[in-house]
């Protein structure tokens, strides 16, 4: 008994331990993306994330440049939601059989993948309620309306 009465425990207190983790997190950062200033807010993962947007970018960039200078290919239009949406929209479209391919011959229509591009445009469109503008809203609903009507049309005519 005496034994554990004079058995003291000591707590040590390490008061610098944030400077030791907010220096190191610089220091990651640095390593990922020399040169540029970490947010402390943001994690390892995603300041690896961003370095590699940045890298992404910035090779992009350089390789639209040679493109265009070396006149190879038109410019590709800016990326954006309308696009985003018409291109699949015009993926299921040619699904449908409803346009030509590279070859000028249109192909017998696939249901099947249709409807894939249609419940990806509908799962786009659950996915984004209440964070698009107005003009978007409308294009994704407008579209979804289009494609399905074609699709229920194609699968009657079809089924005669």
């Amino acid at each position: 008994m005496a034994d554990s009465e004079n058995h003291e425990t000591k707590i040590v207190v390490d008061e610098n331990w944030k400077e030791r983790v907010e220096r190191e997190k610089r220091e990651a950062a640095e390593r990922v993306s020399p040169g540029t200033e970490a947010d402390s807010s943001a994690s390892p993962r995603e300041e690896t994330h961003q370095a590699a947007a940045d890298a992404y970018t910035q090779l992009g960039s350089q390789e639209a440049k040679e493109k265009a200078q070396s006149g190879s290919r038109q410019p590709l239009p800016p990326v954006s939601f309308e696009l985003l949406v018409t291109s699949l929209a015009t993926q299921a479209m040619f699904a449908l059989g409803l346009l030509p391919g590279p070859d000028g011959q249109t192909a017998p229509a696939d249901r099947e993948m249709a409807r894939h591009y249609i419940d990806l445009l509908d799962m786009l469109e659950q996915k984004t309620r209440g964070n698009l503008t107005g003009d978007e809203s409308k294009l994704l609903s407008d579209t979804l309306y289009q494609l399905r009507m074609t699709y229920v049309a194609l699968a009657k005519q079809a089924n005669r």
